[in-house]
């Protein structure tokens, strides 16, 4: 058993199978040049929040890339440099659970504050929860400032922010 973070991975993998875009098989392998046996899964255990900030800063980032911080397991889901990451937590009772899709991009370039990287201590608040609930709850107090970030880091207004881009789209 290879151990990363307070995970193995094999605990990492077996999860992995359960998501409909990275499991063997799944969607991102469909009709794709890419094959599983292509991307295996590469694991990387990081001590620190920065540390984390930069391994998924990297470039090139590859599907299958596993990104773990202690408790928290970030799986890149996207071939090519993608920069979508399944965010799974294992919990004191060695449950593990999804918790939410992270693009990391704006979370590394938006995050600093006048008290510091607002990022770097909510993956040590997430890493910290006890139970699903206590998660969600971080979580959830999360966005909006993710969202102030977001907007500080653009430019631009709230309305911009609720505009939906596509639609204006014809179909």
């Amino acid at each position: 058993m290879n151990r990363v973070g307070i995970f193995t991975q094999e605990e990492i993998i077996k999860k992995c199978q359960k998501n409909p875009r990275i499991k063997d098989g799944g969607s991102e392998f469909l009709g794709s040049r890419i094959t599983e046996n292509e991307c295996p899964f590469k694991f990387h255990e990081l001590k620190t929040p920065q540390e984390l900030f930069k391994q998924i800063g990297m470039n090139p980032r590859f599907i299958r890339e596993v990104c773990v911080f202690n408790s928290l397991a970030f799986i890149n889901q996207i071939p090519d440099n993608g920069d979508e990451w399944w965010a799974l937590k294992k919990y004191p009772d060695d449950s593990i659970k999804f918790f939410s899709n992270i693009t990391f991009e704006n979370m590394i370039v938006s995050g600093w504050t006048p008290k510091g990287n607002m990022n770097e201590r909510i993956i040590v608040d997430l890493d910290t929860a006890k139970s699903p609930e206590e998660l969600d709850n971080i979580w959830e107090s999360y966005l909006p400032e993710e969202k102030n970030m977001i907007e500080r880091a653009y430019e631009i207004g709230e309305e911009e922010m609720e505009c939906d881009p596509y639609d204006e789209w014809e179909i």
